[in-house]
This record gives structure tokens, sequence and C-alpha cells, in this order.
């Protein structure tokens, strides 16, 4: 999962976000130009939840599981305004970064600085 952590991270740099609303995003693909979905919200015990309508999401998010892509990843790089948003493939590396922590599941937690 670490290689796949680090693979969402330069991809997501590459996307072009566009907020529709509070909760739903546009993402442009930077490698292929398709268009995504993105919506946010948060769960009832207040975890943040994410879905996104691409071939991952679709299957990663069969099942009810929130999901973690590059599109998503783009998406909260544009919610962190001017801060920078890494993942990491396990807690124990976030932590080690000393930043505010985002769990989006699937073993990839985000940090914010």
């Amino acid at each position: 999962m670490e290689r796949r952590a680090k693979e969402m991270n330069t991809k997501a740099k590459g996307h072009t976000v566009t907020a529709l609303n509070q909760s739903n995003y546009q993402v442009v693909s930077g490698s292929s130009g398709k268009v995504y979905r993105v919506w946010v919200g948060e769960s009832a015990t207040g975890k943040t939840v994410c879905k996104c309508n691409c071939r991952w999401g679709y299957y990663s998010g069969k099942h009810g599981n929130p999901v973690v892509c590059s599109h998503v990843l783009a998406v909260q790089q544009l919610l962190a305004g001017k801060k920078k948003v890494s993942a990491w493939s396990s807690q124990e590396q976030a932590k080690r970064q000393h930043r505010k922590m985002l769990d989006l599941s699937q073993g990839v937690t985000v940090t914010i600085r």
C-alpha cells in the first residue's frame, strides 16, 4: 500500500478540481482528461467519508466502503487551501510527520501541513 499512497500523491497533483457545491466536486484527470465526481461528507461518527465515480471508486466503494483515490486526494488538496496534503500508507507513518491527520480509510491517512 505504501507505493499506492505515493503514486496517488503524484497523480493528484496533476488533476484539476472544481467545487460544484459544499460537498460535490468535479475532478478532471491530468493524464486522461476524463471527468470524475467526488463527494465529501461525514459519517455518523464524524469521520470524513469520500466517494468517487472513477473505476477504483466503483469497485472499492461497492460495499459502502469509503474511497481513497487520486481524485479524492486532489479534492482534499483543494479543501486544504495553501497547505500541503500528503497520503501515507499507515497511521504510524503519518504520526511521524507531527501534522494534522485525516484517516480516509483503506489504510490511507492524509497529513495536512
